[in-house]
């Protein structure tokens, strides 16, 4: 006992004893606790937590079959095995033949003694930097859950713990360009994205602006990758004729309609883009706005500041019971529905794309575009700008819209006939536009649509900004592991996909 402080020992449960003859468990039994012999455990200690010392009390019984998340026999030791999370395993010179003979790595690398082969994984892989410390060669040490334990070393052959496929031997040999305008470097590719893609590629060139790719004609030679977004230069003849080493191209934006040419998928260059990442932001945008104009927010905002009082009679469609549409359901649209969820309302959809069968999957109903204007009390425009869709959504279908709609508008402002919307909305103030999206972009000066009081207008701010645009350069990271470890893209369009897409 301290002074001011009462500390109890916790009692310990008896251990068994190591000896069965009776005679001398008779006689052990007879000794005090501490000088009676104990079995030796034959299960691992674990090594100390961060701040904690071994105990020869903290053991854990090891199991017969263990998970794929615990430490594996291999060979003549042990290594931790995370799956998910593939490494790399080199085997070394030094290696004795007849424990390469019996890994089983071998059998994808045979007895090349210092090749890269899949191996045990020791952890996370963005945990392992290109040129760390081997700090297990030369040495007898095991891993647990991703941390090195010297208690009881029984690793007796030497291995080198590789930096993850993607940086292996085999695999660092892509050599990348950057080739985007000077605005989206920056935002697209901050330092913190920019060093990471460094980290996955043999050599990285960056050209901005595009335009000034004839400058630089013997980096554009030798690229195998080319990583892009706002501001690409147009794949033409004369670009791919610069670029015979082209493979791929990683485009951190939405649309590649300005830079992809018939020459460019003649060439079969593989072409992945970020336009699901960059939807994310939309859909919360389009979300949040569908929200509030069933609230009928920026109706009473305008009321309450004019009367400079709360208006008395304040109807309002409401998030119970109401009904959205969305013209077009893409990949934005899908997005925008699945927020919708945890509102009360009913989702209706107008695209000669979508089937019956899809539609019961996703929960909407298929109405046509008359339909769908006369019977919704919030309308979000997510069609592409294509040659069938220019100037699709008319005067009369914004006039069949219920009192106190919504109009929203975040896709192109050229699937909109813009003067007969704005005719409609002189007529009919009860009708709240929210436009993300004009055409042209930004409106003329002398454009009604800065005066009419029931129009919200924004500068395109619906798509990624700022620190959103980190994210798409992440995407395009990811899908370059994925092509590095030969998977297939996630996010992968081909000619008949970039038809249809904005």
């Amino acid at each position: 006992m301290r002074r001011g402080r009462i500390q109890y020992r916790q009692r310990r449960p008896p251990r068994k004893l190591s000896c069965r003859c009776p005679l001398r468990r008779s006689a052990q039994l007879s000794l005090p606790p501490l000088l009676r012999r104990r079995r030796r455990p034959s299960y691992p200690r674990l090594a100390p937590r961060s701040g904690q010392h071994a105990s020869r009390h903290d053991q854990r019984p090891r199991p017969r079959n263990p998970p794929a998340d615990r430490s594996v026999r291999m060979g003549a030791g042990r290594l931790h095995h995370r799956a998910g999370h593939p490494q790399r395993l080199r085997l070394l010179p030094g290696w004795p033949a007849d424990r390469r003979a019996h890994h089983p790595a071998q059998r994808h690398a045979g007895a090349d003694p210092g090749r890269s082969v899949p191996g045990i994984v020791t952890g996370p892989a963005r945990h392992l930097t290109p040129g760390a410390p081997a700090s297990c060669i030369g040495r007898r040490a095991r891993f647990y859950h991703g941390k090195q334990s010297r208690h009881r070393p029984s690793v007796s052959f030497l291995f080198r713990i590789g930096v993850s496929p993607l940086l292996s031997s085999e695999n660092l040999m892509t050599k990348a360009l950057l080739i985007l305008s000077e605005e989206a470097f920056h935002i697209v590719y901050p330092t913190r994205v920019l060093e990471k893609l460094r980290a996955r590629v043999d050599s990285l060139d960056i050209i901005t602006p595009a335009e000034s790719w004839p400058e630089h004609r013997d980096a554009l030679a030798q690229a195998e990758v080319i990583f892009s977004g706002w501001g690409a230069p147009v794949m033409d003849e004369a670009f791919l004729a610069a670029a015979p080493a082209l493979k791929a191209v990683f485009y951190a934006a939405g649309t590649v309609r300005d830079f992809v040419t018939d020459a460019f998928w003649e060439r079969d260059i593989l072409l992945t883009t970020a336009r699901d990442i960059n939807a994310i932001p939309v859909s919360e945008f389009a979300a949040a706005a569908i929200t509030l104009g069933l609230k009928r927010a920026w109706h009473y905002a305008r009321l309450t500041r004019e009367a400079r009082t709360f208006p008395a009679d304040r109807p309002m469609p409401g998030a119970y019971g109401s009904t959205v549409g969305l013209v077009s359901y893409g990949v934005i649209a899908r997005m925008t529905r699945e927020r919708l969820r945890s509102l009360d309302v009913r989702v209706q959809v107008f695209d000669p794309y979508l089937s019956e069968e899809e539609a019961r999957q996703e929960e909407v109903d298929r109405v046509d575009l008359e339909e769908l204007f006369a019977t919704s009390d919030a309308v979000s425009v997510h069609t592409p700008k294509l040659e069938e869709t220019l100037g699709l959504i008319r005067g009369h279908h914004l006039a069949r819209l219920r009192p106190g709609a919504l109009f929203l508008n975040t896709a192109r402002g050229a699937v909109i006939n813009e003067p007969e919307m704005i005719d409609v909305l002189r007529r009919r103030t009860d009708i709240q536009a929210v436009l993300d999206v004009t055409h042209p972009e930004p409106p003329a000066a002398d454009s009604p649509l800065y005066e009419l009081p029931n129009v919200f207008l924004t500068p395109h701010i619906a798509g990624s900004m700022g620190p959103e645009c980190e994210r798409m350069g992440l995407a395009m990271i990811d899908e370059l592991i994925r092509y590095q470890n030969g998977e297939p893209l996630r996010w992968a369009i081909d000619a008949h996909i970039a038809a249809r897409i904005a």
